[in-house]
């Protein structure tokens, strides 16, 4: 008897977890699915508002470096033209070399201001042509052939970021792409191969979208489920979502869910429905929290797996908004770092400038004229050098090479 009553009770679980099981896939073959847009932020966390190429290195990082130029300039950053690089680091005797360490990256921040240096490296920019067949029955047991044309091409590369503002040196991102087309003749002849440029060109963009994802904000799209039942008027609310309309649709979803509170007869199922639909439209206005709270009741109201897997979206867009949040705060705070800096160095360029005045003074303290040089060209300097201050000078017994340095020295 015993047994009897366990194989019964048994029974009757799997009974009702089968019919939930089949309600939840009703629920989704039944109810449509709305696109709502994720924004994630740069990959790298870092907001930037100027970039600079450094030495690039490999077949086709030109052309790497160039698609993914034009990307940043669309996207409103300024790109540090190359030619105008190196004359900058040479101006200011920097050699740049494909290493840099955290030293190195603040100089180059002193010269370029706040940025970020990409070094690109192409390790692998090669195609491969295969020929194949395949062979298959049909219902008659004759044997049909398919001769196949393959193409593929493989591009490969890294690209290393500096951030010239926190000098903080990142590690080199792999990027790759490598995709193939097949082109098949079955029962007849051999199929010409794809254009290996064309391919080329597939790969190029998908690289330069994984890079330019380490730099700007990107977007994904989700689909979760809206439900346009009849009971409580969801549907009116879905007719709303349709037409883009979701503070409309936020608005009638709640005055639905207070239908649904006051049925004459309770319905858990419409209820969850109505509790999910206002979540879903707080999830497409934004407002993160209000959704998580309405999920959660919709799944205590009653269970089921399209609540969980709407609140996993929302949970996990309130965590993109958060760490895009950090990333502003953060590029705010290296700002006015940079800024700080700007002014300390100009205070300090100011306070070390020579003049006529300190290179009389190091004369009369009797300092070695080369001394006198190496302070000079190694200084800003504000020199007087006309005709009056040159007599004056000389008058005041300065060697006739340092005169020289002081006409040589930039201002």
């Amino acid at each position: 008897m015993r047994r009897l009553i366990a194989c019964g009770a048994v029974a009757a679980l799997m009974l009702v977890l089968g019919m939930t099981g089949n309600a939840q896939f009703w629920d989704k073959m039944t109810n449509p699915k709305v696109s709502i847009p994720l924004t994630h932020p740069p990959d790298l966390g870092l907001q930037i508002n100027k970039i600079a190429f450094g030495p690039v290195t490999g077949e086709g990082a030109n052309e790497f470096v160039d698609a993914l130029t034009e990307r940043f300039v669309r996207s409103g950053i300024e790109v540090v033209e190359r030619s105008r690089l190196e004359a900058l680091l040479k101006e200011q005797n920097f050699s740049l070399t494909g290493y840099v360490d955290q030293q190195s990256a603040a100089q180059m921040g002193k010269i370029l201001g706040p940025a970020v240096m990409l070094f690109v490296n192409m390790q692998r920019h090669t195609f491969e042509k295969k020929r194949l067949y395949e062979n298959s029955k049909d219902y008659k047991g004759i044997v049909h052939r398919t001769n196949i044309a393959r193409t593929q091409a493989f591009v490969r590369g890294s690209i290393r970021s500096v951030d010239l503002a926190t000098g903080r040196v990142f590690a080199a991102k792999v990027l790759e792409a490598s995709p193939l087309v097949e082109n098949r003749i079955t029962d007849g002849g051999l199929p010409e191969f794809q254009d290996e440029f064309a391919l080329f060109d597939r790969a190029g963009a998908d690289i330069v979208l994984q890079a330019t994802r380490l730099f700007l904000p990107w977007t994904e799209t989700v689909q979760v489920y809206y439900f346009d039942d009849n009971t409580c008027g969801l549907k009116q609310a879905f007719a709303r979502v349709k037409v883009g309309d979701a503070p409309g649709s936020l608005q009638q979803s709640m005055s639905n869910l207070e239908q649904c509170k006051v049925l004459p007869k309770a319905d858990l199922k419409a209820l969850s429905h109505a509790y999910h639909n206002v979540g879903m439209s707080n999830f497409m206005i934004g407002d993160y929290q209000k959704a998580i709270e309405n999920l959660n009741l919709a799944q205590q109201t009653k269970p089921a797996s399209i609540f969980v897997e709407a609140l996993a979206e929302v949970r996990k867009a309130d965590m993109l908004l958060r760490e895009s949040r950090r990333v502003e705060e953060r590029a705010a705070i290296t700002a006015a770092d940079a800024e700080q800096r700007v002014q300390a160095s100009a205070t300090a360029a100011g306070a070390q400038t020579m003049t006529n005045k300190d290179v009389t003074a190091l004369v009369s303290a009797k300092l070695p004229a080369a001394i006198i040089i190496t302070k000079i060209r190694s200084s800003t300097c504000k020199f007087d050098t006309s005709t009056e201050a040159l007599i004056q000078l000389s008058q005041s017994g300065v060697p006739a090479d340092v005169i020289t340095a002081m006409m040589e020295c930039k201002k």
